[in-house]
């Protein structure tokens, strides 16, 4: 009996077959066999199959989606892109580029003075001392999957979060810096709000407080600053000069969105850190955890691409190193923000 090809089947039940092939494949493999398989692999109705089998949309889902391809990846490869955040091992993965006074500490939750974190899975935080602690992270999108192209044409938005909170019986100052980088650590685009810093003795109840941090990594510092808009102290609360001050000792959240930056970002560099005000021995400082760097589908005037992996690497830890070029790496710029000592 002759061999009957594939292709005879119905397209709706080849459509059906290739929603089931795992996506690497489907374009490294599948897509160049013929144009009939080109073209129904290229079809939104099959990344939006893909999209409900694997649980990223639901049936009920309502949101325009501007290239479900894209949107598929972009859903896959969704995680926080930082390693060991809630310091459940410790200072593992964290570069450490400050570590003043009694140096940085992992404590369980809730610690001396404190509450149990908002959400009960987190158990640990990392703790700053008396003279500037500073740790951080550089990220390589590429390693984590996230292709040139991709990256380049589509912009997906890339998410920063991280949660503080200060004891009740000591003022700290919190810092926070977030750039990204080009494949050899120029920066592209950066966050750097203005320090916060939180009271001793405050008698506030513990809350969460998010400020609103908008999308503005393409202004120039003082612009950018300017628009954030914090959650914070009524004005005869606040100290003077470029610091915010917060006044409840709680666990809070900072968040800040990248979106349409320049094409070229390949890492994303993390640090935070700070220092206690009072100046005593031990761990005094802002507490820190539940940080994260998530890759997102644009939430803002999606634009459409035809962008797609020629390749699609399996992801790997982030073992990228920053060159010795002060002018060029962020992790070597750090110690501008502060070094050991008061």
């Amino acid at each position: 009996m002759a061999a009957v090809s594939i292709n005879v089947l119905p397209e709706h039940i080849l459509l059906e077959l290739f929603a089931h092939v795992p996506a690497r494949q489907l374009l490294l493999h599948c897509r160049p066999v013929c144009s009939l398989w080109r073209d129904l692999i290229d079809l939104a109705t099959l990344w939006k199959r893909k999209c409900l089998r694997e649980g990223f949309v639901t049936e009920a889902w309502d949101q325009p989606v501007a290239d479900w391809k894209i949107f598929y990846f972009l859903r896959s490869l969704h995680r926080n892109l930082l390693d060991n955040p809630c310091a459940e091992d410790g200072l593992r993965a964290w570069q450490i580029d400050s570590n003043g006074g009694d140096e940085w500490q992992v404590e369980s939750c809730p610690g001396a003075h404190g509450t149990n974190f908002p959400d009960p899975s987190v158990k640990k935080y990392f703790v700053t001392s008396y003279s500037m602690c500073l740790k951080s992270q550089l990220v390589d999108l590429k390693a984590h999957g996230y292709w040139e192209e991709l990256l380049d044409k589509v912009r997906p938005d890339i998410e920063v979060r991280d949660w503080f909170a200060a004891r009740a019986d000591s003022g700290c100052s919190y810092h926070l810096r977030v750039q990204l980088t080009s494949a050899d650590y120029i920066v592209l685009a950066s966050f750097e709000p203005p320090p916060v810093t939180i009271h001793q003795w405050n008698d506030a109840a513990w809350t969460e407080v998010r400020p609103r941090l908008l999308a503005a990594a393409h202004l120039p510092l003082p612009a950018r600053n300017a628009c954030c808009s914090w959650v914070r102290a009524p004005a005869s609360r606040l100290s003077s000069g470029s610091q915010v001050t917060w006044p409840p000792p709680a666990h809070t959240q900072v968040s800040h969105t990248f979106s349409d930056y320049p094409p070229g970002v390949r890492h994303v560099f993390f640090q935070h850190g700070g220092k206690d005000t009072q100046f005593w021995a031990g761990w005094y400082g802002p507490r820190v955890t539940n940080s994260s760097v998530i890759v997102s589908c644009k939430t803002r005037n999606p634009v459409p691409s035809t962008a797609q992996p020629e390749t699609l690497p399996t992801p790997g830890p982030d073992d990228c190193q920053c060159p010795s070029d002060s002018q060029r790496s962020p992790a070597d710029r750090s110690s501008a923000c502060g070094g050991q000592g008061q």
